[in-house]
């Protein structure tokens, strides 16, 4: 299941507590703050849900069939969920 931030929006909305243009602050004001902690390499543990953080890969030997050489790839970057599964996040 794929959730956008519209669908966060409107989730807020419906509840009768925010109006829409608040709840798109707000939704826009979570993410970024998630976005900059997880570019500065921190975690960030969301209560009753789980952990979400940045894993740096290693280098690795890459092979390319077609022209029959090996090369070393750059280290990269990826996000690291530990939701529990029921979530289906992993």
């Amino acid at each position: 299941m794929t959730l956008t931030k519209a669908q966060i929006v409107e989730a807020l909305f419906a509840e009768n507590i925010f109006k829409k243009t608040q709840s798109a602050k707000i939704t826009d004001t979570l993410f970024e703050l998630m976005k900059r902690s997880l570019q500065n390499g921190e975690d960030v543990p969301i209560s009753g849900f789980g952990k979400l953080s940045v894993k740096k890969s290693m280098n690795a030997m890459e092979e390319i069939p077609r022209l029959g050489s090996r090369s070393r790839s750059h280290p990269g970057r990826g996000l690291l969920s530990s939701a529990p599964t029921f979530y289906g996040l992993q």
